[in-house]
């Protein structure tokens, strides 16, 4: 009989460090972005994305995202250049809007959220990644929990900056120049295997 009660009293307080250790655990979370996206100009020749992302937290934990940014790289940029979130966007048909600032997102535990954001580049960067040329570019993604010194998730994918692009391009920022808005470009990003 008393074997049964230490087993018991092992089996209780096993499942109970278990219980705690996942409660304890941080919250993973993953994201995807859809490759239907839109790259924005301005009259100045500023850059920007709107892309359709999706959160997934695998954990049962809630988590949190504070920082969410991109990285442009490509073999004729001398450097890496980045963009932070700076708005949520909305879409009525082929219209996409402003929606709200960013805020900290949080997500619960199984559960995904949706949303499409604006990036923009660092309001204090003094070299602006302005003139894309025909090759073929590396966003990847990095979202940051509240702590993180590294990115919590680090995702890559690849654009075609085509010359038929290029020419949109130009002609955005032309027509952005007349009307002093931004004007937005579809593209399709591939997802780096």
């Amino acid at each position: 009989m008393q074997y049964i009660a230490i087993i018991a009293t092992c089996l209780s307080i096993i499942s109970i460090i278990i219980s705690l250790s996942e409660k304890l655990q941080r919250a993973k979370i993953k994201i995807y972005i859809a490759e239907y996206s839109r790259l924005i100009v301005d009259g100045s020749g500023n850059l920007g994305f709107h892309f359709p992302v999706t959160f997934v937290n695998k954990t049962g934990r809630m988590g949190v995202i504070d920082k969410f940014k991109i990285k442009i790289e490509s073999n004729s940029l001398k450097k890496q250049y980045y963009m932070e979130w700076e708005s949520f966007c909305k879409t009525e048909g082929e219209k996409w809007e402003r929606e709200s600032q960013i805020y900290p997102i949080a997500i619960e535990g199984k559960k995904y959220f949706s949303k499409i954001i604006t990036f923009l580049q660092y309001k204090n960067e003094q070299e602006k990644c302005k003139h894309l040329q025909n090759e073929t570019y590396k966003i990847t993604f990095e979202i940051y929990r509240p702590g993180d010194k590294e990115p919590h998730c680090s995702k890559p994918y690849y654009f075609e900056y085509t010359d038929s692009l290029a020419k949109e391009v130009g002609n955005a920022m032309f027509e952005a120049l007349k009307i002093g808005k931004w004007i937005h470009i579809n593209f399709f990003l591939k997802e780096a295997v």
